[in-house]
């Protein structure tokens, strides 16, 4: 069994899986390097024999523009996905993390929408239902906003966070 889960893997990795387009990487044969970023370090981190990273090549400069990572099941060769990384505006740094819940869902989403390399936007799902929304507007690295959910999908509650007061002192 092992074996086999090792040849599905081997074809997975080198593209070879039919006409399926999640199961072939369109950049070529050389592996591609993940994009880079300073998302928070647990988002797309998944790595061991039982993960499958699939770099897609969008528009063939030979770096990956978005990759998905699949949680592929020994017993079965099924996989899941668990990740997806995009690097929206071809910069060669992520922009864009999703993470999908154990039943394929979306769970958190991830994005750096000003395009400085650092997420500014999180977006928390429960069950695949967006429950809240964070934002870093100033660029400090800190969430000024945060907007709650109710079940229908109507913002219910907005939540300014406010910096911590700043003191002078004329003590020289």
């Amino acid at each position: 069994m092992r074996a086999r889960f090792a040849s599905v893997l081997l074809l997975a990795l080198l593209g070879c899986g039919g006409d399926d387009p999640e199961s072939r990487s369109s950049g070529g044969e050389r592996p591609l390097a993940r994009p880079r970023g300073s998302f928070r370090a647990e988002l797309c981190t998944e790595t061991g024999d039982q993960y499958l990273p699939l770099p897609y090549d969008t528009n063939g400069d030979g770096a990956p523009d978005v990759i998905r990572i699949f949680l592929v099941s020994p017993s079965d060769s099924s996989r899941r996905i668990v990740c997806r990384e995009a690097d929206l505006n071809l910069d060669g740094t992520r922009d864009n993390v999703r993470i999908d819940d154990e039943r394929g869902r979306v769970a958190r989403d991830q994005k750096d929408r000003d395009f400085d390399g650092r997420p500014d936007f999180w977006e928390v799902y429960d069950g695949g239902r967006l429950i809240r929304t964070e934002e870093d507007a100033d660029g400090d690295g800190r969430v000024d906003t945060r907007t709650f959910f109710d079940l229908q999908g109507r913002a219910v509650t907005v939540e300014r966070v406010r910096a911590p007061s700043i003191r002078f002192s004329t003590r020289q």
